[in-house]
């Protein structure tokens, strides 16, 4: 409440002071309106600014949205790759492109992505992910696409990390640190086509590959696991080769890209397990440290049309007809090959 005090003398005209009661009164009501309304500008603002702060979360609570949106083909695309993100943002539910590539995202919390279910491709590579679990991916039923490659993943993958992933064609999980697959890790991925696992610390055996682990990949026609399979200094002599019943899970296999270290053992290097891909055409084997070819090396591979060994120490048996197995085949490329006058006459009849 304000308190206008006016002091006269007694010879004053009486008029002439109500008049500047009036005056003062009146000036003092405009100031008085002004500040009220000043207070409800401030206010609008305010509630404009931060509308739901109630129920704002470190996911949603930005005054601006991070990434880069774009329709193209009628569909809404989203760039959020190099932005130093921590986190996903909040994102549209009617995304179909998502590339988060080339950010410092460590963890995903469960149900991150549950209201996506538009999303068909999504790249997570150059992050420094650790972990997943069955929930991390949950919503994703349409995703065609995912891309975890180059990041922190280590140990063992768990158990459905991608049984929301019906829809999943490629799967990219190379260079990471992983060491083992579990039997149910691939449940769900019945329309994968194409996984990539190189680079990884996957060293050929049956504790690292169970027998049964890849039998959900029913429609997989393209593995890669070359730059695993390094001999361990603690077992310098075994022979590592792929487990035969892992192996023969896959059975619309075409195109299988492995690392091969035989030692000194006497195991064949692609064993009775790989009679059952019967539509595998290309091998590419790479970084062999000793690779011994037999006369029944390709035995159970009789219908590869295209062989590729590179950066292998290769050694030759002379008394045998290594490829006389391979009646198909079109194109043997030998990089760090020694003897390719010698391998040509073997096998001049397979190119005529």
């Amino acid at each position: 409440m304000t308190y206008i005090i006016i002091t006269a003398e007694k010879n004053c005209d009486r008029n002439m002071l109500r008049n500047e009661i009036s005056n003062i009164t009146e000036t003092a009501k405009l100031k008085i309106m002004d500040a009220v309304i000043y207070t409800k500008l401030i206010l609008i603002l305010f509630s404009s600014n931060f509308l739901d702060i109630n129920n704002a979360t470190p996911r949603n609570f930005q005054l601006e949205f991070p990434c880069a949106k774009f329709y193209k083909k009628g569909e809404l695309r989203i760039d959020c790759s190099h932005k130093n993100l921590r986190y996903i943002p909040n994102l549209p539910s009617n995304t179909v492109y998502l590339n988060l590539q080339h950010n410092l995202i460590i963890q995903i919390p469960n149900n991150t992505f549950e209201h996506m279910t538009d999303l068909k491709v999504l790249d997570l590579s150059f992050n420094k992910l650790q972990s997943m679990n069955d929930q991390t991916f949950n919503g994703l039923g349409n995703l065609k696409h995912l891309k975890l490659n180059k990041n922190k993943l280590t140990g063992e993958m768990l158990n459905k990390s991608f049984k929301y992933m019906t829809c999943l064609t490629h799967l990219d999980l190379s260079f990471n640190m992983l060491q083992r697959i579990n039997e149910q890790t691939f449940i769900g991925l019945q329309n994968l086509q194409n996984l990539q696992l190189n680079n990884n610390i996957l060293y050929y055996s049956i504790l690292n590959f169970p027998p049964g682990s890849f039998k959900p990949l029913e429609s997989l026609t393209r593995l890669s696991f070359q730059k695993n399979n390094f001999k361990p200094k603690i077992i310098p002599d075994r022979t590592t080769v792929f487990p035969d019943k892992t192996i023969s899970d896959f059975k619309m296999l075409e195109i299988l890209e492995l690392d091969i270290n035989t030692g000194s053992g006497d195991k064949a290097i692609f064993g009775k397990g790989f009679s059952s891909l019967k539509n595998l055409y290309l091998l590419k084997a790479s970084y062999c440290e000793t690779f011994i070819l037999e006369s029944d090396t390709f035995q159970y591979t009789p219908n590869l049309t295209h062989v590729y060994f590179n950066h292998c120490s290769l050694k030759v048996y002379r008394k045998h007809d290594e490829f006389s197995k391979l009646m198909k085949l079109k194109v043997l490329q030998l990089n760090g090959w020694y003897h390719i006058i010698q391998i040509y006459m073997k096998m001049r009849h397979c190119l005529l």
